[in-house]
């Protein structure tokens, strides 16, 4: 039964935001201070938001439980065992019970942080065999659903504005978020690591690749052919490299809203054309409009 941690880090929250996270719009970013805080323990079990600032020792060791984590700031190289992937917040880290990992950042140098899930055994047991095993090669990182995705974010803002004593709603977001997030797992077949696909994800991280470029651009970055960028991209990742950089931004989107006053110029800002066109691609993603959401964890 995981059991609630402590904090490494007073967690102030200026201004009602999250504890571990400050802004730098002009660089147009986020950047993660180090530190741990419970956000939510029960029977069930219990998710943490766990974050490393840049430059800090990166993680190492052995993973006592089975545990998923949802990245939400930056990006990194996982190898776990002899498997390697990068792992971002298009990308769902698994990691089972005895796992040897080590870890190391990629990209803009602005720290990670991710929401970290550790379910009690026989919930982890029940939720396996309610889904179809895969038979395929483990894959350390799996494509992760915008529900998922969703549910963490609430979950991390439940310390900041929602109801923390409401311990219904908070087991269910956890338990929500941990199935589909299992359900993501399983639906996708576990690929043979791409070297390619990894040389165009650390590109999309870089502070020296441009957000913007295009695909001839980022295919003579990586070294191939547009068209074979294309392909490979797709067949590994299940979507068009558009669609991933543009989760991306919907993911930075989650946790700007939160004290966002400007909603058109959030989209600007995160490389949307409008607000029509910022409303319309939030509300595809994830059901309900920016405003909506934001007055959801407000």
């Amino acid at each position: 039964m995981p059991q609630p941690t402590t904090q490494l880090h007073s967690g102030a929250e200026p201004g009602g935001h999250l504890p571990f996270l400050s802004s730098d719009w002009t660089g147009r970013r986020y950047i993660s201070e180090t530190g741990r805080r419970l956000l939510h323990h029960s029977e069930l079990g219990s998710a943490e938001e766990i974050a490393i600032a840049a430059g800090d020792r990166e993680p190492f060791g052995y993973s006592a439980h089975f545990r998923l984590a949802v990245t939400y700031i930056g990006a990194a190289q996982w190898k776990v065992g002899p498997s390697e992937s990068i792992i971002d917040a298009n990308t769902l880290l698994t990691l089972e019970a005895g796992d040897e990992y080590d870890e190391r950042q990629i990209g803009d140098p602005c720290g990670r942080a991710s929401i970290v899930l550790t379910m009690a055994p026989h919930i982890v047991e029940e939720a396996r065999d309610g889904l179809r095993r895969s038979r395929s090669r483990r894959s350390v990182g799996s494509p992760l659903g915008m529900a998922a995705r969703l549910n963490a974010h609430w979950l991390l803002h439940s310390k900041t504005g929602l109801p923390a004593n409401d311990l219904l709603a908070l087991d269910e977001a956890m338990l929500a978020c941990f199935l589909s997030a299992q359900a993501d797992r399983h639906q996708s077949c576990a690929r043979f690591p791409s070297l390619l696909v990894e040389r165009t994800k650390d590109l999309l991280h870089s502070a020296n690749g441009n957000s913007a470029a295009g695909l001839t651009e980022i295919a003579q970055q990586v070294g191939c052919s547009p068209v074979y960028l294309t392909q490979l991209f797709r067949a590994h990742e299940g979507i068009p490299l558009h669609q991933y950089r543009l989760r991306l931004r919907l993911g930075r989107a989650l946790l700007a809203l939160r004290r966002c006053d400007d909603i058109t110029g959030l989209g600007l800002d995160l490389g949307f054309s409008s607000h029509s066109h910022f409303t319309a691609t939030f509300s595809r993603a994830f059901g309900m409009t920016p405003s909506a959401y934001r007055n959801m964890i407000h």
